[in-house]
């Protein structure tokens, strides 16, 4: 039976405590893990965007939505192993027509929507069952802009670096 992992949380940034499967980014051994959360009813901006086309499919360059957009800024970061999207059933068809090269075990699928909190709680104990309890968690909205993407990863490589080195919270 799984055991529940406690968390620390430092921003959008979780750290799990436990026993460790270590390898990849950051500090010698760790491996950051990325979550996107694109499991939104898609309402915001109606009637632009529904269930069948949530906010995160809009593509404000013509070329590549902001799911596709978070995904790629991701990259930068995160291997693409350690990239994880967390959704529901009704948006996972929609998830896997906007990133058709994620694998199936990188897509978490909600058991129901029950919004931003469950979402993290089900991505942190999935990951720990993975990987150990000590990876450093970090978590994105699946639909937002971010222009200055090299200042992104900069701060990103930044705070995964901390979350791994010091006691937070």
């Amino acid at each position: 039976s799984a055991r529940r992992a406690s968390k620390r949380e430092c921003g959008g940034i979780f750290k799990t405590t436990g026993t460790a499967f270590r390898q990849g980014l950051g500090k010698e051994g760790v491996m950051a893990q990325a979550v996107i959360m694109a499991g939104g009813p898609g309402e915001r901006f109606w009637p632009m965007t529904h269930g069948k086309f949530p906010k995160y499919r809009i593509q404000f360059n013509g070329k590549d939505s902001l799911l596709q957009k978070t995904y790629q800024r991701l990259l930068r970061v995160y291997h693409k192993d350690s990239i994880t999207v967390v959704t529901t059933e009704p948006h996972s068809k929609l998830i896997r027509e906007e990133l058709p090269r994620i694998k199936r075990r990188n897509l978490l699928i909600e058991p129901a929507r029950n919004n931003t909190a469950a979402a993290i709680f089900l991505s942190c104990e999935v990951i720990r069952d993975r990987f150990g309890g000590e990876e450093t968690v970090s978590f994105f909205p699946a639909d937002h802009l971010i222009q200055n993407e090299s200042e992104f990863s900069k701060t990103m490589r930044s705070a995964i670096r901390l979350a791994e080195t010091k006691e937070l919270l």
